[in-house]
């Protein structure tokens, strides 16, 4: 029994991070990102690391509630504005955005931004 519930809970968190994986890919070639050449990773090794974060700051702010509640305001990840940020949103952006980089082939122009706000409508 404890194989076959082991087995279950694995193939579905395969294709959990199957689907997350789609949407991470998708997000970035949409925002004209990409993964970071050379790194040996792909789009499916990302959200088993934002999702082991992302259950780690559950699992603390159990015990450490006010963890949840700061707020970070600098701008945060290069942005030139000031926004607030919770320090486990915080680090689940970095987490994501940490092997992306802006892809070189991306031209960010009218055409291009009229088409990603198609998308973001879209969805």
């Amino acid at each position: 029994m404890r194989d076959k519930v082991q087995a279950s809970l694995g193939a579905a968190e395969r294709t959990l991070i199957s689907d997350i994986a789609r949407s991470y890919e998708r997000l970035a070639a949409m925002f004209g990102l990409r993964l970071r050449p050379g790194l040996g990773m792909g789009y499916d090794d990302r959200p088993a690391q934002v999702s082991a974060t992302m259950r780690g700051f559950v699992l603390t702010a159990l015990s450490l509630p006010p963890l949840g509640e700061r707020r970070v305001r600098p701008g945060v990840l290069g942005a030139s504005e000031t926004t607030e940020w919770s320090p486990p949103a915080l680090a689940i952006a970095a987490t994501v955005l940490s092997l992306l980089e802006p892809d070189p082939r991306v031209t960010w122009d009218d055409g291009r931004l009229a088409a990603v706000r198609a998308e973001i409508r879209a969805v």
